[in-house]
């Protein structure tokens, strides 16, 4: 039919099924202090409900994981995007290991107080330095020093990461 309104038919259906008083419906929404163990869940699991000292580290993790690809957005280039993706990548799942162990958060001082503040501030001045308009020896000098230290960074990562897997 032409005259049937399909946008309003699901408006309609949508408020009809919304309030009707057949069934009793409660939305869940989980937080980093969840304790919940639904098996349907999205969220990581947990073991238990994680202190305000652990909740604080992992919102810092999850800051730095936000920053280091909007960096990673920020910079064109193949090769390095792929070193910036590989280290959001390591990184995250540090912190999903520490969401999982809570009590390795205690490891986590060098990491949270000098390795992801670096590692931001050289993202930081690699996207500058990329947005110059004249790209001087210097500035490109800057750019190759900055890509190896990306390398050694990823691999810093990498054995925290393994470390974490060990003490499973």
């Amino acid at each position: 039919e032409k005259s049937f309104d399909e946008n309003e038919f699901l408006k309609y259906y949508n408020n009809k099924v919304r309030f009707t008083a057949d069934y009793f419906c409660l939305t869940i929404a989980p937080t980093l202090g969840c304790n919940f163990d639904c098996p349907y869940c999205f969220e990581n699991k947990r073991n238990g409900v994680m202190s305000e000292e652990v909740q604080k580290v992992i919102a810092q993790g999850e800051a730095y994981v936000k920053k280091i690809r909007a960096c990673n957005d920020a910079i064109p280039g193949e090769e390095i995007s792929a070193k910036i993706s590989h280290m959001e990548m390591v990184v995250d799942k540090i912190f999903d290991r520490v969401e999982k162990d809570p009590s390795l958060v205690d490891d986590l001082g060098k990491l949270m107080d000098y390795y992801l503040p670096m590692t931001i501030k050289l993202l930081e001045a690699y996207e500058q330095m990329d947005k110059q308009p004249v790209k001087g020896e210097n500035i490109e000098s800057s750019k190759r020093e900055i890509e190896a230290t990306l390398d050694t960074l990823n691999t810093a990562f990498e054995k925290i990461l393994d470390s974490y897997l060990r003490k499973v």
